[in-house]
């Protein structure tokens, strides 16, 4: 399942992230893996490459994905807490790119 954060496709990527958001959410031990690709995405999008115009909304490459990207990163910090701090840390870094 953690391959397919490496689609190319941003309705796949969707997909596969809203699936994920559901699987974490009721099980977030065993994703923490997924982090660091939710931030490449996210980055990805902040930095608009590859993005279709069908993909971006108002001038936001697709923002549905930047909120479920979001909530992927976040569902495991609130479950890992001694890890917390280091992965807020990459969390402001990849804001930085959106803000």
């Amino acid at each position: 399942m953690v391959q397919l954060l490496d689609e190319r496709d941003l309705g796949v990527l969707t997909a596969v992230m809203s699936l994920l958001v559901a699987l974490v959410a009721s099980n977030p031990d065993g994703y923490t893996n997924c982090l660091s690709k939710c931030v490449y995405i996210l980055e990805r999008l902040t930095k608009s490459q590859d993005i279709l115009q069908e993909y971006t909304y108002y001038g936001i490459p697709s923002p549905w994905l930047q909120v479920k990207s979001l909530v992927l990163v976040k569902e495991p910090l609130v479950h890992l807490s001694e890890i917390k701090s280091c992965w807020e840390i990459t969390i402001y870094t990849a804001l930085g790119f959106v803000m």
